[in-house]
């Protein structure tokens, strides 16, 4: 399971189930952690088959921005960006806030919260 853990700045991990024939997902109680998705590997797998990577966010491109909450962020900050040109600068926010991901035409959304 991949996840993000809210508690260490939305940094992604890995919750490792328990291997069987018949895999179930692994379960957290943790309130901090944000399951995002599982995937299954085979025996003897070293990669996992069948999954596809999209990039929501790259260069403010690939899926629409907004904001759900008080917060103030730039989308198109270009001074300190992680990969590629751009990044997304949370530059002030009080109480709860989301950054907002919608995938163009589909009407899909992903909802980020804003650590506190």
């Amino acid at each position: 399971m991949f996840a993000l853990d809210t508690a260490n700045g939305g940094e992604v991990i890995k919750i490792t189930g328990t291997p069987s024939p018949t895999p179930v997902a692994p379960q957290t109680q943790d309130f901090q952690i944000a399951l995002t998705t599982g995937i299954t590997l085979n025996v003897g797998d070293t990669v996992p088959s069948n999954v596809s990577i999209q990039k929501i966010y790259d260069e403010n491109i690939e899926w629409v921005t907004s904001l759900s909450g008080t917060q103030t962020v730039n989308f198109n900050d270009v001074s300190n960006p992680y990969v590629g040109t751009k990044a997304a600068l949370v530059s002030s926010y009080a109480g709860i806030g989301r950054l907002v991901f919608t995938r163009g035409g589909t009407g899909v959304n992903t909802n980020l919260p804003i650590p506190a």
